[in-house]
Parts: C-alpha cells; structure tokens; sequence
C-alpha cells in the first residue's frame, strides 16, 4: 500500500498509516 490510492481511503485498510492522504482531511 501505499498511502495514496485512486480511491477513498480506509483509516481500518491503512491501520492508522495515513487515513487522511486522499480526502485531504477527516
């Protein structure tokens, strides 16, 4: 994985990595 995916990203899919890399923000 790597943190910036085409797709929303899952804060339980990263497990805490980055969960605010596509939406920008929470």
């Amino acid at each position: 994985m790597t943190g910036y995916e085409p797709r929303p990203i899952d804060p339980a899919a990263l497990g805490g990595l980055r969960a605010t890399d596509d939406a920008g923000r929470p």
